[in-house]
């Protein structure tokens, strides 16, 4: 009875989250913006986006690339759209200094050079490398009159990854109110991707940019929460103006989800967040209520604009879902988190410890380069 009343309560969620989300009517006022896109081995990647980028109707100012010290043909292929973009600029980023997250890092320095090449904008976009964008996509999105917006891309995934990457969107649908995650200021109501960050420059600067959230590897959730407590207002949109292509294959994405699907260091948290996310799977495997579940997961594909056949594979998702938690969990045991060919060794120390105080530095960085 309590699994059939649970999976009745999200879906109830998840009803009213697409029609808040459908119904909400933005105010829109023109905006100079810029663009701040963080690499570290994107050359499979940052082509397309760039190309994606070349073809807006609403065009950035300026098109700051942050090379992460990659070993790839990253700056490569900037440098080659440079020749037919003046609007592009290749930052290499200085080594990853003890105490940072390389993408905090990465996006930290380009800033710095957003000020001094172009200090004038008025908004901010952080874009990781794997995104697409729609021709009006920078016009829908940072038109919107709110400080801070998270944009959800609409996944896409390969044969293999779609055991796992569907399941991004449908969480946050699924599980969060968003109403109130938008209306009232809570820390603890938050949630943002940060595949796509919409800021105003007076916002991004007011919270302390992402130095305030160097040593994170949640750097969008905690960015968000730093908003929430300044006083601005959440706001997150979903679709496929943006569209994003995470991972490879299923390895990647279970390392990559792993890295923050149990996102406290704190042990105790982490194995209720792990029971937690272990007790929603078995929620949604209620053989009894099977259509309920697959009308469920067919409407989120719908609203999101990923395939709805993607929800056949159902029971696979949530068994990997508690794997990749497991994994998760692991990695806050042993206090160590492998990224983007770097190992970061984490302390005990949280968000909420820090936050408010002097964002002491909670983690070191092992190894610079793999």
């Amino acid at each position: 009875m309590t699994t059939e009343i649970s999976l009745y309560i999200f879906c109830v969620i998840t009803l009213w989250n697409l029609f808040w989300l459908s119904s909400k009517r933005n105010d829109y006022q023109p905006n100079a913006l810029a663009v701040i896109i963080p690499a570290r081995n994107e050359g499979q990647q940052i082509g397309a986006l760039l190309e994606s980028l070349k073809n807006q109707t609403l065009l950035p100012k300026k098109i700051i690339v942050c090379d992460d010290n990659s070993t790839d043909n990253t700056s490569e292929l900037v440098k080659s759209h440079q020749q037919h973009n003046s609007t592009i600029d290749l930052v290499h980023v200085p080594s990853l200094p003890s105490g940072w997250a390389g993408k905090c890092w990465a996006c930290y320095n380009g800033y710095l050079h957003l000020l001094k090449v172009q200090p004038d904008v008025q908004k901010i976009v952080f874009l990781d490398a794997d995104v697409r964008l729609q021709p009006k996509a920078l016009e829908r999105i940072t038109q919107n009159s709110k400080p801070f917006l998270s944009y959800f891309p609409s996944q896409k995934y390969t044969s293999s990854d779609i055991a796992l990457t569907p399941l991004v969107n449908w969480l946050i649908l699924t599980v969060l109110p968003i109403q109130l995650a938008e209306t009232i200021n809570n820390r603890y109501l938050v949630t943002a991707n940060g595949q796509c960050l919409v800021f105003t420059k007076e916002c991004y600067e007011t919270i302390g940019t992402h130095k305030a959230v160097r040593y994170s590897f949640l750097e969008d959730l905690d960015l968000a929460k730093l908003a929430t407590q300044h006083g601005y207002p959440l706001a997150l949109e979903f679709g496929n103006l943006v569209e994003c292509r995470m991972y490879p294959n299923l390895l990647s994405a279970i390392k990559g989800f792993s890295k923050n699907l149990i996102f406290t260091h704190h042990r105790i948290q982490a194995f209720i967040l792990l029971i937690a996310i272990v007790s929603l799977s078995l929620i949604f495997l209620n053989l009894e209520l099977w259509w309920l579940i697959l009308g469920q997961r067919i409407l989120v594909s719908w609203f999101v604009k990923q395939t709805w056949w993607e929800v056949l594979l159902h029971p696979i998702q949530m068994f990997m879902l508690v794997i990749t938690a497991l994994a998760s969990f692991a990695s806050r045991l042993f206090k160590l988190v492998f990224w983007k060919d770097r190992i970061y060794k984490t302390s005990e120390i949280s968000f909420e410890e820090t936050s408010e105080t002097s964002f002491e530095e909670t983690f070191e960085s092992v190894y610079q380069e793999s």
